[in-house]
């Protein structure tokens, strides 16, 4: 492929720009042409700054500890936020995370009983760690008050 595009018949006469693509500028011209990155950075939406963009719920992903255990938050390929905590031989607690103002909550189900509601979890930065607080699954319940702090592991 030659570095001048052919012009069809009926164009609008504009002159098209020829790029070299031996030399140095002319090379990262046409990778942009064709990538979409403008600046170089390797991003096609040309932000140009090189820093990975930052999504809402980055911060409370990993592995934390309290003093009643251990669970953690991951991404999935779609971007959503999953809290995993395995309890006991019979409780592996799990649910998806939306982000409700300062809090990110979910239902919590138990996987070793066919995803029975087991109640509602929330979870939000403070400080270096996280606050969890849990919300038992009976009528009027509310949230616990205090909750549970969480270092990063």
């Amino acid at each position: 492929m030659g570095g001048v595009c052919c012009s069809e018949e009926g164009s609008s006469g504009q002159a098209v720009q020829t790029i070299d693509p031996k030399d140095e500028k002319g090379q990262f011209e046409a990778n942009a042409l064709f990538s979409g990155d403008k600046h170089g950075d390797g991003k096609k939406d040309g932000s140009g700054d090189g820093a990975p963009q930052a999504l809402p719920g980055d911060d409370i992903v990993g592995d934390w500890i309290t003093e009643r255990g251990r669970y953690s938050v991951t991404r999935g390929p779609g971007g959503e936020l999953t809290f995993l905590e395995q309890c006991s031989k019979t409780h592996i607690l799990t649910g998806v995370l939306t982000q409700a103002g300062e809090w990110w909550q979910t239902e919590i189900k138990n996987k070793l009983e066919g995803d029975k509601v087991y109640g509602y979890l929330r979870l939000r930065v403070e400080g270096s760690g996280l606050r969890s607080s849990f919300k038992k699954l009976t009528p009027n319940a509310e949230w616990d008050q205090k909750g549970f702090f969480a270092r990063r592991v």
